[in-house]
């Protein structure tokens, strides 16, 4: 994918298995805990975290789902356009996982100090050469709501990352996105960023995504092409 291994935290695991366990026993699915209720141990994330001592790093994120499995988590959270997020983003370096039976899951995840780039960094997903990709939409929670989800194929997210001090340019090429089959046909995309997102306080403003028109063919290999301004350097390629 293009980014460093994120470390395991044993006190956000504490902090995740903890509110999985609480959306469970009050039969949630909410990122907020009421005081008083059984399992409560802090209304947000932040206040779970520094519960269990996570008090050394910068407040961390979550995302919830209902699911018992971990493995189902992770691949939605993946398959999906704000979910995806924190997952393929360079500033994430900490995790911590919790699930049950029950079917609910949390995922927390945070930010050791600050995590600068030392050059221009493009992540993708799904990565350069990936297997055994999915070919449907996967709706997220809120969902941008393009076109019927189940017309849609497979979100393909490009990442941009920056150092801090880079100069800010003038130029300005907006984004734009091409996906061709093995054999040369062209599939026909949206392009979703902050500018054009309903949703535009959810997505990153580094983020940019393109959704096939079309539920994709199995067995078939897809060439993305984009052409983006980010920070003023213009960035032009294919993957």
């Amino acid at each position: 994918m293009g980014i460093p291994l994120a470390q395991l935290s044993t006190l956000l695991n504490l902090a995740g298995q903890s509110h999985a366990d609480s959306m469970a026993v009050n039969n949630l699915l909410n990122h907020n805990e009421v005081v008083g209720a059984p399992g409560f141990t802090g209304v947000t994330p932040s206040d779970r975290a520094s519960y269990y001592g996570y008090d050394v790093y910068s407040s961390p994120g979550e995302t919830i789902n209902n699911d018992a499995s971990p493995e189902n988590c992770l691949a939605f959270w993946t398959d999906t356009i704000y979910h995806r997020q924190p997952i393929i983003n360079y500033s994430t370096t900490i995790v911590g996982f919790g699930s049950n039976p029950q079917g609910k899951c949390a995922m927390n995840y945070g930010t050791r100090g600050v995590a600068d780039v030392p050059g221009q960094l493009i992540t993708t997903w799904p990565a350069n050469n990936q297997q055994n990709v999915p070919i449907t939409y996967t709706v997220d929670a809120p969902d941008p709501r393009l076109a019927d989800p189940s017309t849609l194929g497979y979100v393909i997210s490009l990442k941009v990352d920056q150092p801090q001090a880079v100069t800010q340019g003038t130029d300005n090429i907006p984004f734009t996105a091409t996906l061709t089959d093995a054999t040369g046909k062209n599939i026909n995309v949206f392009t979703l960023t902050r500018e054009n997102d309903p949703n535009s306080s959810l997505h990153d403003i580094d983020h940019f995504v393109m959704i096939p028109k079309q539920v994709l063919a199995p067995n078939m290999t897809y060439t993305p092409a984009s052409t983006l301004t980010c920070s003023g350097g213009w960035y032009h390629g294919n993957r």
